[in-house]
This record gives structure tokens, C-alpha cells and sequence, in this order.
């Protein structure tokens, strides 16, 4: 690493930074679906070391994590958390080191 000061070496892992953007999340299929269903589809970018997908009811506000896998760093298949309520519209998040998806995605149940 250089700058002004001079330069420094790398010695390991201690030494290296690694950043990430905040993920975007543009799209959910199906949007409509019951807890327990699987094969939803997120769609975004910075889907990289995901640490959670988040279904959130609005009126609690209750949390409900998903399972998830992710396809590529663009694409996420989730499962409907099977303690979600039915009947009413849930903020979909994704999160990952570098922040939280922001507007949420909405999933009808």
C-alpha cells in the first residue's frame, strides 16, 4: 500500500480490507405465495456473503428469517419462512456485510 507517507507491506490477513456494497434487491418471483413455499426468486445485485433474507410484517413489526441459497451474485432462491402470517403484504430484505437492501421487496402471503 502506498501513500503520502511512504509505503507498507501486506503481511497477511490482519492487513487486507475488503469491501461491499450495499445489495440491491429489484424483483421478487412469485410475489405472491404461502409459508413454506420454496423457489422464490430474489434478483438484485451485491449478492455477495449474504448473511440473511428477511421477511418482515409491517403491522408487528415481526422478523422472519428465510433460508436462502444464492445462484450468483444476482440472484437469490429463498424458501417463505413457515412462521409467517398469512393474509398480508411482508418487507423483503436482503442483507449482506455491506448494509441492507433498501426499499424492501413486498411478498403477499
Amino acid at each position: 500500500m502506498t501513500n503520502p507517507g511512504g509505503t507498507s507491506t501486506i503481511t497477511g490477513a490482519a492487513d487486507q480490507y475488503s469491501y461491499y456494497d450495499q445489495p440491491t434487491a429489484t424483483a421478487i418471483s412469485p410475489s405472491t405465495g404461502s409459508p413454506g413455499d420454496s423457489g422464490v426468486l430474489i434478483t438484485g445485485t451485491g449478492f455477495y456473503d449474504v448473511s440473511a433474507v428477511t421477511f418482515t410484517d409491517p403491522a408487528g413489526p415481526t422478523d422472519f428469517p428465510a433460508s436462502f441459497a444464492a445462484s450468483s451474485d444476482t440472484q437469490l432462491i429463498v424458501t417463505v419462512p413457515s412462521g409467517a402470517p398469512t393474509g398480508t403484504a411482508l418487507n423483503v430484505t436482503v442483507t449482506n456485510p455491506g448494509g441492507t437492501t433498501t426499499p424492501a421487496l413486498v411478498f403477499n402471503t
